[in-house]
């Protein structure tokens, strides 16, 4: 267990060079955009921040991919990452070397944020893991070294009442030997049986792993058109009241599917990503 990861800090959904349609599709689905940011590793994203996690849509723009990022320029879209949450990603990153758990040298780099008082420079310090470590999603560790610059009031409040991500669901073939690496990253204690594989408590967010015809299940006909064995699949998010958010989504000429006492939208509606939100 690396008692320096807290929980989870953010997920990353991947929209390569459609930036614009997949942040109009975000907006028409009832969320609030932070304005546009531009990375000094050459990519660019659009963030949608909750209380104490967010969701970034993150691509490049058009005919310019980003040198050395494969994964964005050459994935499926949808969802590709999850961000660990730390105070300090230098020490992640001393902790996994000592626990055997494979990770490259932290990162820092930065983006100018536009403010009412003038441009500040959010900065950022990351840890990535070896994406061959957790089956299904590649994991970084975020260290936030301007959060001011992140959680601002103005950008907290969504007409489709999302308050925070609940929870991500990752296919795997086996769930039970997929969750291992996991376990070495938050202990066991929180690993629980679900229906089709298994459940991890992440700090305030829950991580499931289930095999495809779980998936099938849970979300008949939204999912992905892939060949892919392991990747993320569903995003979890909850709300102040599902009947609200179920009205909102429909006003909008949103396709809501109701199951479990939840509302879900599919990959067509949410570039790539299967949404499900619970109260």
């Amino acid at each position: 267990m690396i008692d320096s990861i807290t929980g989870l800090d953010h997920v990353v959904v991947n929209v390569a060079e459609r930036m614009d349609a997949v942040a109009d599709a975000y907006r028409r689905l009832g969320f609030q955009l932070t304005p546009r940011g531009f990375h000094s590793l050459g990519t660019i994203n659009h963030l949608i921040i909750f209380q104490h996690d967010y969701l970034e849509l993150l691509g490049y723009p058009p005919g310019q991919p980003p040198a050395g990022l494969s994964a964005l320029v050459e994935g499926e879209l949808g969802l590709v990452a999850g961000a660990l949450a730390s105070r300090d990603a230098t020490r992640v990153h001393r902790q996994a070397q000592a626990a055997h758990i494979p990770v490259f040298e932290p990162l820092d780099f930065s983006r100018p944020v536009a403010l009412p008082d003038g441009e500040r420079e959010a900065a950022f310090r990351v840890t990535r893991l070896d994406p061959d470590f957790t089956a299904g999603m590649a994991l970084f560790v975020c260290e936030h070294r301007t959060p001011e610059l992140v959680w601002r009031p103005e950008w907290q409040d969504h007409p489709n009442g999302v308050t925070a991500i609940a929870f991500v669901s990752v296919v795997v073939p086996d769930p039970v030997s997929a969750v291992k690496p996991y376990t070495r990253l938050f202990g066991e204690d929180g690993v629980q049986p679900m229906d089709g594989g298994v459940r991890l408590d992440m700090g305030q967010v829950r991580l499931e792993l289930i095999d495809a015809a779980a998936l099938a299940r849970r979300a008949p006909d939204l999912g992905p058109d892939t060949r892919r064995t392991a990747y993320p699949a569903i995003l979890g998010l909850r709300v102040r009241d599902l009947d609200t958010t179920a009205r909102y989504l429909r006003d909008q000429g949103i396709t809501v599917h109701e199951t479990d006492n939840r509302l879900q939208v599919g990959t067509t509606e949410a570039g790539g990503v299967i949404l499900a939100f619970e109260a």
